[in-house]
């Protein structure tokens, strides 16, 4: 390109204001998956956390079981993680912008506040468990909820204290370049969350699954009649966990209580292996981040697309969107696990279902017992209304009965008068006239009395 063709060109922040923009334009498949996939472990993760939280925090689970602490902690923090993410979301592959007080200062220490305890919080039930097999005398005094809820208290005010530092390299939305520490700060602590943790939690869970072999071995031993491995084979009367040999009964327990416990030992490690997995390779790019920077800014789009810098710098974001994904997984999936390999956990999930579908019909039969009460007062009114209107009805035929039975009484009195006086007149006049006229007035008086009756 020529100097004058470059200098009508702008430059790449010029044309593209936001990585997000320039991934569009470069990378368009990447941020199609971020789309897609990030609200799918969104939905996932809300429903499947708040099921996982209200089954962990149930008094008949957590009482005398301190895993239950830890994961219902880890339940609560993912959800709250969840939550926190959709607002750099938003941002990030939406171009929504939420820059205000809350998001500049106080979301970054919630978000990296959730986003460290998870790994912690899995550290902390891995370190229980190794104690609970290597050391079972020892369980009924270290692993109990009252420790584990110390133990989840000490961590969340611990990291939420290291989070706050962020409030001394920024100003405002920005980190202020002039102060020291900051790169240490960040890298060292994804070094350690990111890193350290996960790979800690790995050496106990391998430290567990050794002891758990190791008691199998002795109890298939015990029961094809072999004599249990001793004191003696096991190096000086220890094991690798530094503990006597016992039967594999687990130190006398009972053997529902012993099904129990190695039941949420397998719910446990899968949990501890799953975030492992997925966290360590999130710490893994992140230290690599260095070795993929952006390239010289100064270029066209076609330069772009033959820089080696540039093209280095987008192969490494197509890996890091990916392994971001994945890493946001076991904020969302842990709930599958526990339904897996918990059958307690199962049968608790179904007796939810069960609440919720009783509540949802109780609902639905008030709505019809109040709809049979609405239509019982309807027509209950309705009855009302037809029972005035007859009274009204009858009243009036019993008054026009009234009236018409006065004129026939009013009739019958003029007939019987009218009769009087013809015959007092027939007997004036001597003769056949009385005869006659009692036969008329006979006449007269049962017309009378007949109109009287058709009235009545």
């Amino acid at each position: 390109m020529t100097s004058s063709n470059r200098s009508d060109a702008s430059l790449l922040t010029d044309r593209y204001p936001l990585p997000m923009h320039l991934y569009d334009g470069f990378i368009p498949n990447v941020m199609r998956f971020d789309r897609v996939v990030t609200p799918i472990w969104y939905v996932l993760g809300l429903f499947g956390n708040t099921l996982s939280a209200i089954v962990w925090l149930s008094p008949e689970v957590r009482r005398n079981n301190s895993s239950a602490v830890y994961l219902a902690a880890l339940s609560l923090w993912d959800l709250a993680f969840l939550l926190l993410h959709t607002f750099q979301e938003l941002k990030e592959a939406w171009n929504i912008s939420t820059q205000n007080t809350f998001t500049c200062s106080c979301l970054p220490v919630l978000l990296l506040t959730a986003q460290y305890l998870s790994p912690l919080l899995v550290l902390g039930f891995t370190v229980e468990r190794w104690v609970s097999v290597c050391f079972p005398f020892r369980r009924e005094s270290l692993c109990t909820p009252r420790r584990a809820c110390s133990v989840v208290g000490a961590m969340t005010v611990g990291v939420v204290l290291w989070n706050l530092w962020q409030l001394y390299f920024k100003t405002g939305c920005e980190v202020a370049e002039e102060r020291y520490g900051w790169t240490a700060y960040t890298v060292g602590t994804e070094v350690v969350i990111s890193g350290l943790v996960p790979a800690a939690a790995l050496v106990f869970n391998l430290m567990v699954l050794r002891e758990i072999r190791r008691i199998n071995s002795a109890s298939a031993a015990h029961k094809f009649g072999a004599a249990a491995p001793s004191a003696a084979d096991n190096g000086g009367g220890a094991d690798q966990c530094g503990n006597a040999s016992r039967d594999a009964g687990g130190g006398g327990a009972g053997g529902n209580t012993e099904r129990k416990f190695r039941t949420t030992t397998v719910t446990l490690l899968c949990v501890s292996f799953f975030v492992i997995l997925t966290t360590l390779p999130a710490g893994m790019v992140y230290g690599l981040q260095s070795y993929a920077n952006f390239g010289s800014i100064n270029m066209t789009d076609e330069e772009v697309l033959a820089d080696p810098v540039w093209q280095r710098h987008f192969a490494m974001t197509r890996v890091k969107k990916v392994i971001d994904e994945v890493s946001l997984s076991h904020y969302s999936l842990n709930f599958l696990i526990y339904l897996a390999t918990g059958m307690q956990f199962r049968l608790r999930v179904a007796d939810i279902f069960r609440r919720i579908r009783r509540i949802s019909c109780c609902c639905r039969s008030a709505d019809e017992l109040s709809g049979q009460r609405h239509s019982s007062r309807t027509s209950w009114s309705a009855t009302m209304e037809e029972r005035r209107l007859s009274s009204v009805s009858n009243r009036r035929s019993r008054r026009a009965t009234m009236a018409a039975a006065e004129a026939a009484n009013d009739e019958l009195a003029k007939s019987r008068r009218a009769r009087s006086q013809r015959r007092a007149g027939g007997s004036d006049s001597g003769g056949d006239g009385p005869g006659q006229s009692e036969t008329g007035g006979a006449d007269g008086a049962e017309a009378a009395e007949a109109l009287v009756a058709s009235k009545v």
